[in-house]
């Protein structure tokens, strides 16, 4: 009770006690302190401040006092050790979930990706149709199959194969159907040699079950042929039934199969576990893809491993689209976004590579090797008087040089960096489209380029043709480097040709003036095949003084030179 009580000592030690875990110490400091801030106890009662503990006893209200000091410490107490407990599990817990984000989500020790099949890698719709026509296909081949083909249409069969499902819940597919057929040919009163018939008839019909060749979603090989080259194990982990072997084009892609059997099925964690144990990994290195959320997703997400949902896909005439009827509800789907092996919604397939760091690498290989075409796009330039044509990925690094000369002369307000990325890939979409000439732009007669008011005239329909094409082309390009990283190409890009921002309107100004310095070490060999003058050349450079003064006296000088050595009349 010395100087403040007894919540005083409790509430101070528990103070330093959680200011060691760095978690909610201001509550213990502020329970220590809340004794000294309102008196301590014993001065209700009349006990001089300072008394030691043993001396209360003595005082007539001394054990009233003790025994109420004891038991609102213990309460206190108790209160600080549970909330100390309650933040420490907390603190662990965040501590735990943000080193697993940091490190699971990005994907870098997933080693196994497994998939189902059904509606993830193949149009199921479309391969149970192709399946059943075949089945009905070969009933109507014998007397027994034409009568139950006729009495038990698809639909009907599908009841009487409910009804065996219910009756034994181990059988497998292919059993289940050869026991429908069974029922069927016995109701109406034909057992004779039921058993080989219902055999053939399923026998058909799984042939064409596991012909899913023509019925593959887009890009499906490609992806795992993408993942096998980026060293990933693939396995199949699917409720259905198919022999990939019988699959040309899938036929020797999975390390791994695993499918249900003795009723047991996804989302059973023995599924996946057969999986990973038959890959030689653990749970937190397995990845599971699929189209159903609560087989493949939480199944998956429960039994220690990653996955990502893709929506069902189905193929139609009029293209693909996402059978939304299986789809989970957005508070089923919020239940799993912090969890940090939960990869989200993938809207194709391909975006499976984006979750694998080395997958990416696939992405940025195929880009700069499709970037490499911008090499052999020729320009109307030539590199000397008497040389080859410049090629457009040459013209880029004189563009990117030139940043560096005049860098130190550019205004403090530009964003240098942004503009040499700029200057870098604005000419990207060449690689497809190829080199437009600025001149065949522009109106021209026998004299060279028709002039007006406002300057050189533009040819609308040579303009919106080629504005068009590198749409087309900066579309498709921009598609093979990582998400990421195409997004910001794609948005410089726009950017550039919006001319719109400082950095734009600098790096078109550039861009006009590296023809004029590329020209001066080669003859002013653009210049004759443009048909260019040096009031059509001067016209040009009008925008690009308005830029910048500083720019539009560097290609006045550039000018005035070619005109002095007669390549500019």
């Amino acid at each position: 009770l010395r100087d403040g009580g007894i919540a005083d000592s409790v509430g101070g030690a528990a103070a330093n006690l959680r200011r060691g875990n760095g978690e909610g110490g201001g509550e213990g400091a502020a329970v220590g302190a809340g004794g000294a801030d309102r008196g301590h106890v014993g001065a209700v009662h009349g006990i001089p401040k300072g008394t030691h503990w043993f001396q209360v006893s003595s005082h007539p209200s001394g054990m009233k006092v003790l025994i109420a000091g004891l038991a609102g410490a213990s309460c206190i107490g108790l209160w600080v050790l549970w909330r100390r407990r309650q933040c420490n599990a907390a603190g662990a817990s965040a501590t735990k979930q943000k080193s697993i984000k940091r490190h699971a989500k990005s994907g870098s020790d997933i080693k196994l990706v497994s998939f189902d099949l059904d509606g993830t890698l193949w149009s199921i719709a479309e391969v149970l149709a192709a399946a059943s026509d075949a089945m009905y296909a070969q009933m109507t081949r014998t007397e027994i199959g034409r009568a139950v083909a006729r009495y038990y249409p698809p639909q009907g069969f599908k009841v009487v194969m409910e009804a065996a499902r219910a009756a034994d819940p181990t059988l497998d597919f292919r059993r289940l159907r050869k026991a429908a057929l069974m029922r069927c040919a016995e109701a109406l009163k034909r057992p004779e040699n039921i058993e080989p018939w219902a055999e053939e008839v399923v026998a058909a019909w799984y042939v064409a079950r596991c012909d899913v060749d023509g019925f593959l979603l887009p890009g499906v090989v490609n992806v795992l042929m993408d993942l096998r080259r980026a060293g990933f194990t693939l396995a199949v982990c699917s409720n259905g039934i198919t022999d990939l072997d019988q699959s040309a084009r899938l036929s020797g892609l999975f390390d791994h199969v695993v499918c249900a059997a003795g009723g047991l099925k996804k989302p059973d964690e023995s599924m996946f576990r057969r999986v990973w144990e038959a890959a030689g990994v653990a749970p937190r290195n397995h990845l599971h893809i699929g189209d159903s959320w609560d087989a493949d997703v939480v199944g998956a997400l429960q039994a220690g491993c990653h996955a990502a949902w893709v929506p069902r896909i189905e193929r139609t005439p009029e293209g693909c689209i996402i059978d939304d009827r299986a789809a989970p509800s957005q508070v089923q789907q919020d239940s799993w976004q912090q969890c940090s092996r939960y990869h989200g919604r993938l809207h194709t397939l391909g975006e499976i590579l984006e979750l694998l760091p080395s997958a990416r690498l696939l992405r940025v290989i195929r880009f700069m090797q499709e970037s490499n075409g911008l090499k052999s796009v020729e320009r109307t330039v030539r590199v000397s008087d008497d040389g080859r044509f410049e090629n457009t990925a040459e013209h880029s690094w004189h563009l990117a040089l030139l940043f560096l000369a005049l860098e130190a002369d550019l205004p403090a307000g530009l964003n240098g960096y942004k503009l040499l990325q700029m200057l870098l890939i604005h000419d990207l979409p060449e690689v497809y489209a190829g080199d437009t000439p600025l001149y065949a732009t522009l109106q021209q007669d026998e004299q060279g380029v028709i002039l007006d008011a406002h300057g050189p005239v533009v040819n609308q329909a040579v303009a919106q043709r080629k504005a068009q094409r590198e749409a087309a082309a900066a579309s498709k390009l921009f598609a093979y480097p990582p998400r990421s990283v195409g997004h910001k190409l794609a948005d410089l890009w726009k950017e550039f040709e919006a001319r719109e921002t400082l950095e734009a309107r600098y790096a078109k100004a550039m861009d006009r003036l590296v023809p004029l310095l590329q020209n001066s070490v080669s003859g002013g060999s653009d210049y004759r095949t443009c048909k260019a003058t040096f009031a059509s050349e001067m016209a040009l450079l009008e925008k690009v003084t308005d830029v910048d003064p500083l720019l539009g006296r560097l290609g006045r000088i550039l000018l005035e030179d070619a005109r002095a050595h007669g390549w500019l009349k």
